[in-house]
């Protein structure tokens, strides 16, 4: 698996399965934004298998205004769009 390697290439380890900063000892975590259930679904399946690799992503399920109001002025870490 390429993604843990290519981590640990910038500093993060994997310290009883879970990814953290070398230096900090700070957990790789972040927010997946979604805004329909469809892409909650698919959000919740991909957050399990950053799971497989000691990355924490952790799914928000928003209302459509909240979601462009999030977009618009960039306040998230990742949006999942399909």
């Amino acid at each position: 698996m390429m993604a843990p390697h290519a981590l640990e290439s910038t500093g993060w380890v994997i310290k009883d399965g879970v990814m953290v900063d070398a230096t900090s000892g700070q957990p790789l975590s972040f927010e997946i934004t979604v805004a329909t259930p469809e892409d909650q679904r698919l959000a919740l399946n991909y957050s399990d298998a950053l799971k497989g690799i000691g990355v924490e992503g952790n799914v928000r399920y928003v209302d459509s205004s909240q979601y462009q109001q999030l977009r618009q002025t960039y306040d998230f870490d990742m949006i999942f769009n399909f």
